[in-house]
């Protein structure tokens, strides 16, 4: 695994997907974000057999991992992650023109170029921008208080 997709996966990816990319790599990121990104699963307690489902998407690696980290009796929400899985998959598919990636993605050249350079930079999203200071109210305005008095 190389800096950039560590760094990827650090910042970019959330704690569930983090776990299954380290223990098992991108193609059990892939197999586990195909399988359950988006849905409500129980994750069990205890180490799980061949046949389960986290171990046919995920492999056993990432599936004994994602039971150690998260097992419970509790219904847990996967997420779709849609932006940080299309950086990874830059990363991972750094031999392919802009016109390939974007086909692959199912976006636009430009998406797909906003995606290699942040994927190169190892950054995570774009900053996000501090909303609009909140205006004081104007004395000479008047309220609703002003005409029930």
């Amino acid at each position: 695994m190389s800096s950039a997709a560590e760094k990827i996966a650090e910042r970019a990816l959330p704690e569930v997907f983090t776990v299954v990319f380290k223990a098992g790599g991108w193609e059990a990121l892939k197999g586990f974000a195909a399988a359950f990104g988006g849905k409500k699963i129980r994750i069990p307690r205890y180490k799980v057999g061949d046949c389960h489902p986290l171990v046919v998407a995920a492999g056993r690696a990432a599936a004994d991992a994602i039971v150690e980290r998260f097992g419970s009796t509790d219904d847990m929400h996967i997420p779709v992650g849609g932006h940080s899985l299309k950086l990874l998959a830059v990363h991972d598919a750094a031999d392919l023109s802009l016109n390939q990636l974007a086909k692959v993605l199912g976006c636009t050249y430009r998406h797909a170029l906003n995606l290699s350079k942040e994927a190169k930079s190892g950054s995570a999203r774009y900053k996000r921008r501090p909303g609009r200071p909140k205006l004081e109210r104007d004395p000479r305005q008047l309220d609703i208080e002003d005409f029930t008095r």
